[in-house]
């Protein structure tokens, strides 16, 4: 099996390979990388998994149907993510479907076919009704056989995963897992990847072809098409490494590799969208540190520090590129739309915990504004990505989460009481997100792959109506699911106003964009695609708010404990946010899904009795600080539609 140069240790290649010695330049290293390159696997286990694989081809008419869609997403995924698995040539599928059905067809090319058609059959509209798919009742149940057949013979095999030629199926795999929603099995899988391309040798690839293009003056042709292939694999796996770290708060697996930054503007002034990715990834990176940093409730003037650090390299990326770039409307789909996309939303996640903070002295001003902004420019530019997307695209289901993330903030900021936010930037931030909503619904309509946004659009309706009903201390809790953080149970918080307003005398300006409902200076924020985490929310008077701690069960089934006749202020009802930890990591869009089954989803759920595992958290976005007011069961529990659920 050739595992590549990263499984020869390095101080012993040295011994045989110095001034002394060295390997006989005479030997032909191509033949016998291409023998070995044939021993992966066993003829046997090859002819077997080859029978497996062909078993899955579709028809020719089924393909031609198909090739006509491929060449939109390919092209786009051609421009961010070059690999060889994917050429973005009208015709392509049809030109190699009889090269898949030969006996001796290589069982990699195959199963890049079979996924490749698998992505684009669904994106076909209604759900790819027309194919004829003989063995399957519709194209769900086909991809998932595609699936479970590349994952047995490719993906898990150790040698054949380990070539570029197999981590490029798996790439490919990852990104089909993604579409599906299947975001546990999706990280395992990327993690196995990037054990098996480092195994394979190719970060020492990626240097060493780095080293040539240096010395060469970054001649395009200085690379073979191998090394080229090596080159953007490994650049690939790391974005999406980089990419998936933030979206799901878990730890990169590619933190450890530095890369020298890419030329973004090439000598035409045009811009490079894959190198501009690439350098949004690494700061990806930087922002789960953010979220840990946070998490584990260091020194605030050390976090805010690197917060600025972030938006300064964010800032500094953009300023390599010219004005004119930066458009919000686009005609056609291309690979600038999403990064300036997600150019907004790094933005966003940047200075959300700092935006959120109580701000007591106004000296997070600077990331209320940003983040209001960058939360605008997200919501206006997800109406042009979002409708240019095909239907069922792995990416829909990213900019669906990110741009749900901006939506929440933009409902919550516009209810600030703590100043009151002025009529006309309210009016406009809701304006906003209705419009998201819109295009939510849209794009739900009868195409596959819509469980996110449909979900997304009852839940920010349920949050505006909620926002909107009379402050009072015994209003009725709106219980939602919401992806990648489970059940929360939301509904007003009461806060003396007394508190709210502490601070105000040591300097703070009275006009100053805080958000009152954040009681501690440490917010541990909660949002689809950001971080989730317990939080012990200290009141200003002084007292702990017993219902932050998860080692209190008793004290979590009184939502009522807050005693507003221990002042003569006005109490001021805020939102309050309680997360069943049973259910995180366990929506239908993180749990696992049985190869024969359908997702769980139970989108709607009511609060019982028995839910005393629960621990009241801050919500990313502006949700109070800590357990009291609403009403856990008492007052009726709310679905994600505005219906009472008894």
């Amino acid at each position: 099996m050739h595992e590549g140069p990263a499984a020869l240790p390095e101080h012993l290649r040295f011994l045989f390979d110095n001034a002394l010695i060295g390997p006989d330049e005479r030997i032909q290293h191509r033949e016998d990388d291409e023998e070995a390159r044939g021993q992966v696997c066993s003829t046997r286990y090859a002819d077997a998994a080859r029978a497996r694989l062909q078993r899955l081809m579709p028809s020719r008419d089924d393909v031609a149907a198909v090739s006509s869609y491929a060449i939109t997403w390919m092209s786009f995924y051609y421009e961010l993510f070059p690999s060889p698995s994917v050429t973005p040539q009208r015709g392509h599928m049809m030109d190699k479907y009889a090269h898949m059905l030969e006996p001796d067809a290589d069982i990699v090319h195959i199963a890049s076919f079979l996924l490749t058609f698998a992505l684009t059959a669904r994106q076909l509209p209604q759900g790819g009704n027309g194919l004829i798919l003989n063995g399957w009742k519709d194209v769900h149940s086909y991809v998932k056989a595609v699936m479970a057949t590349v994952d047995a013979v490719i993906i898990s095999h150790a040698g054949i995963a380990a070539t570029i030629e197999g981590a490029s199926v798996s790439v490919l795999f990852l990104r089909l897992q993604l579409g599906l929603g299947r975001v546990r099995s999706l990280w395992l899988t990327l993690r196995r990847t990037v054990a098996l391309a480092e195994i394979a040798g190719l970060p020492r690839a990626w240097y060493s072809a780095h080293y040539l293009r240096t010395r060469t003056s970054g001649a395009p042709d200085s690379l073979t098409p191998g090394s080229a292939d090596g080159v953007y694999l490994w650049e690939s796996i790391c974005a999406t490494d980089r990419m998936a770290s933030m979206m799901f708060n878990l730890p990169a697996a590619t933190t450890t590799y530095k890369f020298p930054r890419k030329q973004i503007v090439d000598a035409d002034g045009s811009v490079r969208a894959q190198s501009y990715m690439f350098e949004e990834a690494g700061i990806a990176m930087r922002i789960s540190e953010l979220d840990d940093g946070y998490m584990h409730r260091g020194p605030e003037d050390a976090a805010y520090q690197k917060v600025l650090e972030c938006d300064r390299e964010l800032r500094s990326l953009k300023s390599l590129t010219p004005s004119s770039w930066w458009q919000e409307e686009a005609e056609f789909l291309s690979g600038a739309m999403l990064v300036q996309f997600w150019h907004y939303y790094l933005a966003v996640r940047i200075h959300l915990h700092a935006a959120m903070a109580n701000d007591a002295h106004d000296q997070y001003a600077y990331s209320r504004a940003t983040c209001l902004d960058a939360c605008l420019s997200v919501a206006r530019r997800y109406s042009y990505l979002r409708r240019a997307l095909p239907a069922g695209f792995f990416v829909c289901r990213i900019v669906d989460m990110q741009v749900f993330t901006a939506a929440i903030y933009l409902v919550l900021s516009s209810h600030e009481h703590d100043p009151i936010p002025s009529e006309e930037e309210s009016s406009y931030s809701l304006s906003c997100v209705e419009h998201v909503i819109t295009i939510m619904d849209h794009v739900s309509a009868g195409q596959i792959g819509n469980e996110f946004p449909l979900a997304a659009a009852a839940t920010l309706r349920a949050l505006i109506t909620h926002l909107t009903l009379p402050k009072s201390a015994h209003a009725p809790a709106v219980t939602l699911r919401i992806p990648l953080l489970g059940r929360v149970h939301v509904g007003r918080r009461v806060q003396n106003s007394a508190c709210a307003s502490s601070g105000s005398g040591s300097g703070s300006s009275s006009t100053t964009r805080t958000n009152p409902s954040d009681m501690t200076p440490h917010l541990n924020t909660v949002t689809p695609g950001g971080s989730h985490s317990q939080s012990a929310a200290t009141d200003p008077t002084g007292s702990t708010d017993p219902t932050t701690t998860a080692t209190a069960p008793a004290a979590l089934t009184n939502l009522n404990a807050y005693d507003p006749t221990t002042t003569t202020a006005a109490p001021i009802y805020e939102p309050w946010m309680q997360l069943d930890i049973n259910t995180s990591f366990q929506d239908p869009f993180f749990a696992e899904e049985d190869m024969g089954g359908d997702f769980i989803d139970p989108w709607m759920v009511r609060m019982t009795d028995n839910d005393e595992t629960m621990m009241s958290i801050m919500m990313g976005g502006g949700g109070g600080g800590g357990g009291g007011g609403g009403g856990g069961g008492g007052s009726g529990d709310v679905d994600i539609l505005g219906n009472t659920m008894r």
